[in-house]
């Protein structure tokens, strides 16, 4: 009896090291990948911080302005009157429609025929 128990008790031993030993591995195996994530983060975060310098170099208002007037010499500045009020515009005819082809056309208007008689030509 006595060395049943001893028995137990050194299998118990045995399989707790086991799993102690089991979670270590695992729980260094999460540090590594840990430690890559960071070292992604901060790389991430650096290449992030070269965009944002690299963007406002490019979006300088000088340099702009210098190319829009060497590439876009005929352009000229929107001025105030271009400008109108949405109530201005013209109401849009729903039934115009521009396309490309006879072919779209007629289907456009078997697709009208159909919906404006409830499903029946």
């Amino acid at each position: 009896m006595r060395m049943t128990i001893i028995v137990c008790w050194v299998i118990g031993f045995i399989i707790a090291a086991s799993g102690l030993f089991y979670v270590t591995l695992q729980v260094e195996a999460l540090e590594d990948k840990l430690v890559n994530l960071n070292r992604q983060i901060i790389k991430e975060q650096e290449n992030i911080h070269m965009l944002q310098a690299e963007w406002s170099y490019f979006n300088r208002p000088d340099r702009l302005q210098k190319l829009t007037e060497n590439l876009l010499p005929q352009m000229q500045p929107v001025e105030a009157r271009q400008f109108v009020s949405f109530q201005t515009l013209p109401f849009r005819i729903e039934d115009e429609k521009v396309t490309p082809s006879s072919d779209t056309v007629t289907n456009t208007t078997q697709a009208t025929t159909i919906s404006h008689n409830g499903g029946a030509e």
